[in-house]
């Protein structure tokens, strides 16, 4: 099942999936459920809602990345902005970039890394490890 969600910021629609339980995907109580791995498209930042967290994911080839949805900088969208060649996450207010994989701030105004997490794909669903969303 497929719900949608309005993105506080800039009133976009994003999508949350229903997916089979983490103890039966055997993954524990520390990975949540993004979605099914055809719901992202390739270096597309797609927003999806975490356990009340939201939170961008990115599909580069066969690996899938995910970190905050808010730039560090301002707290704005960044699933309105894109990835670039170099794989920057740039935010599309400002132009502050960061590293895809590390987080790192490649490019101001942000001063501050950008928060990621660790990803799981396992029986076609995308996992994010929660235990470090606050």
């Amino acid at each position: 099942m497929v719900e949608e969600y309005i993105c506080h910021q800039s009133g976009s629609a994003f999508a949350a999936f229903e997916a089979p339980s983490l103890e039966s995907a055997g993954m524990g109580s520390e990975f949540a459920a993004a979605g099914p791995t055809d719901a992202f498209a390739e270096g597309e930042i797609t927003p999806v809602d975490i356990g009340g967290a939201e939170v961008a994911v990115v599909r580069m080839g066969d690996r899938f990345y995910a970190f905050d949805n808010q730039c560090p900088h301002w707290g704005v969208s960044l699933s309105e902005g894109w990835v670039d060649a170099a794989r920057r996450v740039v935010c599309a207010y400002h132009d502050s970039s960061f590293d895809l994989e590390t987080g790192r701030t490649t490019g101001g105004p942000a001063l501050d890394d950008l928060p990621v997490y660790a990803v799981k794909v396992e029986g076609g669903q995308v996992f994010i490890k929660v235990g470090s969303l606050d």
